[in-house]
């Protein structure tokens, strides 16, 4: 289930989605959405089982019972701050993810709506100095965003010393 996004290819995923919710009364900004869901959870999957396999989560529920907390205060009191960074870095890496794509919102919603990937396209054969502007931009935010996830991962590392 981790590697179906990357096998099924987001050509054939829009032409599936399209013939099968075409005539529905379903919004297409909510298909795409639950596309981008289905499509960025490994990212979300692995990053979370990641620190799963890297801590005892059974032993730690099991000592705060033992301490007296209930199983959904030993869940806000332990587990969640345990994976907080994890939840967070999956967040930001689902965020890039979403935000680059161009084929499944370009095939599912047309010209309908102008995501960044579509408006750099439509600018490009207009205005090459913008296109190339906006590019730069777009770079420095992905930039900021990985060292902003370097930082939170190193800070999480720290903690957990």
């Amino acid at each position: 289930i981790s590697i179906l996004p990357y096998v099924i290819p987001a050509i054939i995923l829009v032409s599936g989605l399209v013939q099968l919710y075409g005539n529905s009364p379903i919004p297409k900004i909510v298909i795409l959405i639950l596309a981008l869901v289905s499509t960025t959870m490994p990212i979300a999957y692995q990053s979370l089982i990641n620190n799963y396999i890297s801590k005892d989560f059974r032993s730690l529920l099991e000592q705060a019972k033992i301490l007296g907390d209930s199983s959904v205060t030993a869940f806000f009191k332990i587990i969640l701050p345990n994976i907080s960074v994890s939840v967070l870095v999956s967040t930001l890496l689902i965020f890039t993810t979403a935000f680059g794509d161009y084929v499944l919102t370009n095939l599912l919603l047309g010209g309908n709506y102008e995501t960044l990937k579509i408006y750099m396209y439509r600018l490009m054969s207009t205005n090459g100095s913008a296109t190339s502007v906006l590019t730069v931009v777009y770079f420095v935010f992905l930039v900021l965003m990985s060292v902003l996830l370097i930082w939170i991962e190193n800070k999480g590392r720290e903690r957990d010393k």
